[in-house]
């Protein structure tokens, strides 16, 4: 089995303390349930196991918190009754039964919880939750903010279709009556005065005999 190396951090900013969440990578797509981990140090070959008392010679399964995704990667939450037993800089291989995962994580800056492991477990069990009743499992973070709704767009100005010389009354654009009577005065008139212009030249160019 290749082991991986993972991450492990505090499960709380707020510095409350109890619970730790190991990052595990690529694995953000199996989140949603909990998961069975086995804890095991590297550096003690006869009770290498951590179980409900202490570290043991027998494998024990610890019960994580329901898992979520951040990104592609899986978070793994352990509660207080497993953050309550590892010191400080200690070097740990956890194992993942359900996908066949090993890792190995160097347990550094968790906080461990104010009131110790909480109830104690039967160790023959050979399994229990990490959680007690008092934990509580992180909250995953709130999800980003929908963008703002786009402003509609403005619908664009219908267009009244080009009207060419010649159809100008076909489309309505006839002209006013009295408009059209005034033309049509001052065609006539204009008329009257060219025939008595050209009259008055002949009459004047050619006078009747004495």
């Amino acid at each position: 089995m290749t082991t991986m190396r993972w991450q492990v951090r505090d499960g709380y900013e707020d510095g409350r303390g109890g619970v730790a969440v190991v990052v595990v990578p690529v694995l953000g797509d199996r989140a949603g349930r909990p998961l069975n981990v086995v804890i095991a140090r590297t550096d003690d070959e006869e009770e290498p196991f951590l179980g409900p008392e202490g570290w043991q010679p027998v494998e024990f399964r610890w019960h994580s918190g329901a898992t979520r995704c951040e990104g592609v990667d899986l978070l793994l939450p352990l509660g207080q009754r497993v953050t309550a037993q590892i010191e400080d800089y200690t070097l740990l291989r956890l194992r993942l039964p359900e996908f066949g995962l090993e890792g190995q994580v160097l347990w550094e800056g968790i906080t461990p919880p104010p009131s110790g492991a909480g109830p104690a477990v039967d160790p023959s069990v050979g399994a229990a939750s990490s959680f007690t009743a008092s934990d509580v499992t992180p909250p995953p973070p709130p999800p980003p903010p929908s963008p703002p709704p786009q402003p509609p767009l403005p619908s664009p100005p219908e267009l009244a279709p080009p009207v060419e010389p010649g159809n100008a009354n076909e489309a309505g654009a006839t002209l006013p009556r009295s408009e059209s009577v005034r033309k049509t005065l001052a065609i006539v008139m204009g008329t009257l005065l060219l025939i008595l212009g050209i009259g008055w030249l002949v009459f004047k160019q050619d006078p009747p005999p004495p």
